[in-house]
């Protein structure tokens, strides 16, 4: 089923590197909010989403996520004139400690290569694909 994302709605991630045991192999984020805006210059919509446990465990305490429940990522997408833009804001990243052993050590080390840059490759991923349409 493809419609617009909703506030409440679930995002599955699969990143590259050892698999969320709380997640099962997955990353989860929840959508917290969206905002659209529209005037006479520009159009844009923003879409804020926070980790959360595995919405597929009923039971499950654990944040199946790198970054703690503190953390937030914002992405934008915009129009103006003839341009298209797409940014991605990340806010109160820390690693996820709220977890199992082995998934302490995961999130320590993805968080750890995220702060050196290598998850900037991911993140120009994301942007590319929100950008990616067909025009048919």
């Amino acid at each position: 089923m493809q419609r617009i994302p909703k506030i409440g709605d679930f995002i599955r991630i699969d990143i590259p590197g050892p698999p969320d045991q709380a997640g099962k192999g997955f990353d989860w984020v929840e959508i917290t909010k969206i905002v659209h805006r529209n005037d006479d210059h520009e159009e844009s919509i923003l879409i804020t989403s926070r980790p959360c446990s595995n919405p597929q465990e009923k039971d499950n305490r654990y944040i199946a996520h790198f970054y703690s429940e503190k953390a937030t990522s914002t992405f934008l997408i915009s129009h103006s004139g003839s341009t298209l833009k797409t940014g991605i804001y990340g806010r109160n990243e820390s690693p996820n400690f709220n977890a199992k052993l082995m998934d302490k050590i995961r999130n320590l080390m993805i968080a750890f290569g995220g702060i050196l840059g290598f998850s900037k490759i991911q993140w120009k991923c994301i942007a590319d694909g929100l950008l990616d349409f067909n025009s048919n």
